[in-house]
């Protein structure tokens, strides 16, 4: 057993930064009154947690305080998860704990008529005999749209649980669910086919759902596609099929979740998706006409964000070192992208006094990131206009969010691949796309320098 301070003591948001433990008396004597021996008698954490959560269902008089203790103990599991989310990928795309931990960590152990902190909505869905606090824990905050949203301003995208439902066909499950049982397999078939005759329609019926994320489905809609049991059991099962879909993308693909490639839609194409008949027989001259056009689009927009990061760095070294900071900055990015110098040659060469100072100037994993951010913006305006072309609005807000999952992949790969090419000492000028496309972006800036003298 671990800690057991963690179901009286609450993490809050510290003003002064980072957080701290808020002790709640209520919560620490009715926890020493009730489980205190039992946890002597080694019960485990699940079923300590058991207990709470069927005192909280039994008892009116225990409701608020083994609801305290509960709350304190989901307190302490959202801040574990946002420091895994963090050590994954907080390098990468440039964000840290206070910018995703007070969206989810909004709880200071009070009730107020109206607002129900994060915790309080994790606990009325939870279950203890569908599911271990910490996964459920684990798996609401992963799916937390307002975070989600803040991540993907940072370029990370986290496809939601409903996406994925959405864009799975039943009659992939079989191949997908390979460490499945037959009856498993037919129970996930018969619950994903309800999803989809019931969410998945009500989404494509809904004129105001356009252009945003898959948000959760309602208490209504649960009863729908399963009115034999509780909305919750239908939820955790619902999410448990789409975390075992994302694990087999996973699977398949030996790296993060992955749509399917613009590249090889094959018969599981962006026009597919839809699912709809009346396309099959201009599928192929339809989806050869838009991957022509995606290609030019992908490879476009990318050399207009690269010019856009390039000019925004630019202005900022101009402003740091006067009328040499453009030239010191462009002429180190082309000195380490497209020959290949290390950061000690760049430094000899421009007359800086460190290689450290040649590593700030250039700020590389930022660099990267604001490629990325502003590519994602100018592709996906191409590439949802050039899809309106072949799908109706409609079946656009459909697929909208795969899409975007799609989008980001493809633009993540290339920018992993230039990550790794950084990453090497020796030989180090590659024909990685970026890399092309920073040389090239580069030689035009070159060009018009020299017309305009």
């Amino acid at each position: 057993m671990e800690d057991l301070s963690r179901y009286w003591c609450l993490l809050v948001i510290n003003p002064a930064g980072g957080v701290k433990e808020k002790l709640l008396p209520i919560a620490k004597s009715f926890f020493e009154e009730h489980f205190l021996e039992q946890v002597s008698a080694s019960l485990s954490d699940h079923e300590v947690q058991k207990k709470l959560w069927e005192s909280a269902q039994r008892d009116p008089q225990d409701v608020s305080s083994a609801q305290l203790c509960l709350r304190c103990c989901i307190s302490h599991q959202i801040f574990a998860t946002c420091q895994q989310l963090v050590r994954t990928f907080g390098i990468t795309y440039g964000f840290t704990m206070e910018d995703i931990l007070p969206l989810v960590l909004d709880d200071d152990g009070n009730t107020m008529p109206g607002y129900e902190p994060f915790s309080l909505q994790v606990l009325t869905r939870f279950d203890p005999s569908r599911a271990a606090l910490a996964t459920w824990v684990s798996r609401m905050t992963t799916s937390h749209s307002q975070m989600n949203q803040v991540l993907l301003r940072y370029g990370l995208y986290r496809v939601t649980p409903w996406a994925i439902l959405n864009d799975t066909k039943v009659s992939s499950l079989s191949r997908l669910l390979i460490n499945q049982s037959v009856d498993a397999v037919a129970r996930a078939s018969r619950l994903l086919s309800a999803y989809h005759s019931n969410y998945r329609a009500d989404r494509l019926a809904a004129r105001n759902s356009r252009r945003r994320r898959c948000p959760p489905p309602s208490v209504e809609q649960l009863a729908r596609i399963d009115a034999s049991v509780h909305p919750n059991i239908v939820l955790e099962s619902l999410l448990d099929l789409a975390e075992k879909l994302r694990q087999a993308r996973i699977a398949n693909r030996r790296g993060f979740p992955r749509a399917q490639s613009l590249e090889n839609l094959e018969n599981d194409t962006l026009l597919s998706l839809v699912d709809d008949s009346q396309y099959l027989d201009s599928l192929k001259s339809d989806e050869d006409e838009f991957l022509t056009r995606y290609r030019t689009h992908f490879k476009v927009s990318l050399d207009e964000a690269i010019r856009l990061t390039i000019e925004e760095y630019k202005a900022r070294s101009d402003k740091r070192r006067l009328s040499q900071g453009k030239l010191l900055f462009l002429d180190a990015l082309e000195l380490f992208h497209c020959q290949g110098q290390s950061m000690s040659m760049i430094a000899n060469q421009l007359g800086m006094s460190s290689q450290v100072k040649v590593s700030r100037l250039l700020n590389l994993k930022r660099f990267r990131v604001d490629i990325l951010r502003h590519w994602l913006e100018k592709l996906r305006e191409k590439v949802q206009a050039e899809a309106l072309h072949y799908l109706s609005p409609d079946e656009l807000d459909l697929i909208v969010e795969r899409l975007e999952q799609i989008l980001i992949e493809e633009t993540e790969a290339v920018l992993s691949e230039a990550a790794s090419e950084a990453q090497t000492s020796k030989n180090r000028v590659a024909p990685s796309l970026l890399n092309q496309r920073i040389c090239s972006v580069i030689a035009e800036l070159r060009k018009e320098s020299t017309a305009s003298d």
